[in-house]
């Protein structure tokens, strides 16, 4: 009760508390669901996961040909990090690149 006391007795803070309270914080929304995107680091990305890509179908087209497979695992090993990374990050470009493997 001492705190409330505080805050009846003191006119600045009970109005700035009665504002408070009629402020309509949209808390009963029950859609929480919130998307964090990060579209510097996503387009700093795309450089990289886009000659990653063209590597990689070289690499099937000049080692898979031959039967030298290392050069392909590799890559692919990149492409599935660069998956990773953009689903978690949330990237545009990852629902054209890699969303339907």
């Amino acid at each position: 009760m001492e705190m409330y006391d505080v805050i009846e007795k003191d006119t600045t803070l009970n109005t700035e508390i009665t504002q408070l309270k009629g402020f309509d914080c949209d808390c009963n929304n029950k859609d929480t669901t919130f998307y964090w995107r990060f579209p510097m680091i996503c387009v700093l990305l795309l450089p990289s996961v886009l000659l990653n890509f063209f590597l990689y179908i070289i690499a099937i087209f000049i080692w898979g040909y031959l039967g030298f497979y290392p050069p392909v695992l590799f890559f692919e090993h990149k492409l599935d990090k660069f998956d990773s990374i953009g689903f978690r990050l949330s990237c545009f470009w990852w629902h054209f690149m890699f969303s339907e493997w």
